[in-house]
């Protein structure tokens, strides 16, 4: 009876977190604007608060140099304040129109604001195609022509890294409840 107990709430567990990571990428869908990948000022219009992510669209993997650095600008209400860019603690890669992406920087914004994004150095970042790491170590860098910057709403990285222990936490549940169950 005790081991079927642990077998349910590894389901439950497992469903809440698969479907909590559902719900917080359906919900960060909208994209807020694409560029090319250019060193350069871009001008993005966020429309609420919340975590930005920057995301490299038709790359699979992405290596920033030393030199390479990306910097928000917000300007609210007539002050400009800087932004803290931070790299994703879990790359999270997605189908962006047909096309793989990775999400790679992410940033927090308490207001709707205009950003003025700011990328250096784009020479110094290598892209390429492949997930993989074996196939990475043969394939060469793609040019920077061929990628763009995607800026849009995400969820944050300690949410989904939540949903995921949530998730896992009930695989092992339902795993080892359901062993048990079955040998008695």
């Amino acid at each position: 009876m005790l081991y079927g107990i642990v077998f349910l709430t590894g389901i439950i567990f497992a469903a809440y977190g698969i479907t909590g990571l559902v719900k917080a990428y359906r919900s960060s869908r909208p994209f807020v604007q694409l560029y090319p990948l250019d060193d350069g000022i871009q001008f993005a219009e966020l429309n609420q608060g919340g975590v930005y992510s920057i995301s490299f669209v038709g790359a699979g993997t992405v290596k920033p140099g030393a030199a390479f650095t990306v910097t928000v600008h917000l300007h609210q209400n007539g002050s400009v304040c800087i932004v803290k860019v931070k790299p994703r603690s879990v790359k999270y890669r997605f189908l962006f129109q047909g096309t793989v992406a990775v999400e790679y920087y992410e940033f927090n914004i308490a207001a709707p604001a205009t950003a003025e994004i700011h990328i250096a150095n784009t020479d110094s970042i290598i892209v390429k195609q492949s997930m993989l790491w074996s196939k990475q170590l043969i394939q060469p860098p793609l040019h920077k022509s061929a990628i763009k910057v995607l800026v849009r709403k995400s969820a944050g990285s300690l949410t989904l890294a939540i949903y995921i222990f949530i998730f896992a936490l009930g695989l092992v549940l339902a795993h080892v409840g359901g062993i048990l169950f079955i040998t008695g």
